[in-house]
């Protein structure tokens, strides 16, 4: 997975403003609007370098996104953290750690949303997040997600790892907002860390379909 330098500096300086709203903030949105441009402007080119190319075996892996196996599970984390830790390489950030841990938190989160019956357009399901985090002593603000408005994209391994990848271009580079992007690229990291515990799920319902990216850093 590739980024470009440009790109990697924009939201580097999008993320560390110079200036304080507080104290000054004509400069600090000045300062912010000049770095979207950036980031908007080279959105396209990032875009283009990055295109799924996929194992044709997995397309004879049958998975039923509301109940992979662990090792399914596993398996999508350890391809997705990958991916994730070729993006941090380049920002030179803490690097994304699968855990068996993390593997069952993350199983749980997307259990509550399709408990919940969760509709494409409704954001996150606080309520699920919420309820995971609590009972494992855990931040609430533990999830990245993207959805799809449709319930039928993913029935083999390789549609689950095409969604998985087109899911990172997707919250790196959908060109209106960069929350996301700070997540994915770990520059928004937790003062302190030196890696975050890490993975992902996916799941759907009706008109829906989510790729869950589930961390938290080792110092929370």
């Amino acid at each position: 997975f590739q980024v470009t330098d440009t790109y990697v500096s924009a939201l580097k300086s999008y993320v560390n403003n110079p200036y304080n709203i507080l104290d000054d903030s004509a400069k600090w949105k000045e300062h912010r609007e000049k770095v979207e441009s950036i980031l908007k402007s080279v959105n396209q080119e990032n875009l283009n370098l990055n295109k799924f190319k996929g194992n044709a075996n997995d397309k004879a892996i049958s998975v039923d996104a509301n109940n992979l196996t662990t090792e399914q599970m596993t398996e999508l984390s350890l391809f997705a953290s990958d991916l994730l830790n070729q993006i941090r390489e380049r920002f030179g950030t803490p690097k994304t750690v699968v855990t068996k841990g993390m593997i069952q938190v993350a199983d749980e989160v997307t259990d509550g949303y399709v408990a919940d019956d969760w509709r494409f357009g409704k954001g996150h399901d606080n309520k699920a997040i919420n309820n995971v985090a609590r009972k494992y002593g855990l931040p609430n603000y533990l999830e990245n997600l993207n959805s799809v408005n449709s319930g039928d994209e993913i029935h083999t391994m390789y549609d689950a790892k095409k969604w998985v990848y087109e899911s990172i271009s997707d919250l790196l580079f959908n060109g209106w907002e960069w929350m996301h992007a700070q997540n994915i690229t770990g520059v928004s990291s937790v003062r302190g860390a030196t890696k975050e515990y890490f993975a992902l799920d996916i799941s759907k319902s009706l008109g829906r379909t989510s790729a869950h990216f589930i961390s938290v850093f080792d110092n929370q």
